[in-house]
């Protein structure tokens, strides 16, 4: 008797820096997910109502990709995945408070990302088909080095 395979999960990048993305694709392509990476918010919004993402990630310190404005659509569809939204240190506090009310799971530094993505990904989006693990990631993105 074989039993099917675990499908991939999917997880949906939208990011207007071609570099920064290609890296984040690499390595979730190595950890096992299905990878579409978007720079249009629109475009990521109807594939997100299509296919349902485990997980989105999302660079908000772009401002054409309208990061609270996109969060809010992503989060109005049905059963929606967590999003995890990355810009720069120093804008975080700026940005946090409106971030979570627009409906982001985990706001994170650009180097949280880069020296993190796995376990994050592995905590928000878990292959097992378990629950999203939100402490546990907000956590980890905000340990130590």
């Amino acid at each position: 008797m074989t039993t099917a395979p675990t499908p991939r999960l999917r997880v949906l990048v939208i990011d207007e820096d071609l570099l920064f993305s290609t890296r984040v694709e690499s390595t979730l392509l190595k950890l096992g997910y299905d990878v579409d990476v978007v720079s249009d918010p629109d475009q990521a919004v109807e594939m997100a109502a299509d296919y349902r993402p485990a997980l989105t990630i999302l660079n908000f310190g772009r401002e054409g990709l309208r990061p609270l404005e996109t969060v809010s659509k992503l989060k109005e569809q049905d059963q929606p995945g967590p999003v995890l939204g990355f810009l720069s240190h120093k804008l975080i506090p700026d940005v946090r408070e409106a971030a979570r009310e627009a409906g982001c799971d985990l706001l994170v530094p650009n180097s949280a990302l880069v020296m993190r993505l796995a376990p994050l990904v592995e905590r928000l989006a878990p292959r097992d088909g378990s629950y999203a693990q939100i402490v546990e990631a907000e956590e980890l993105a905000e340990a130590e080095p």
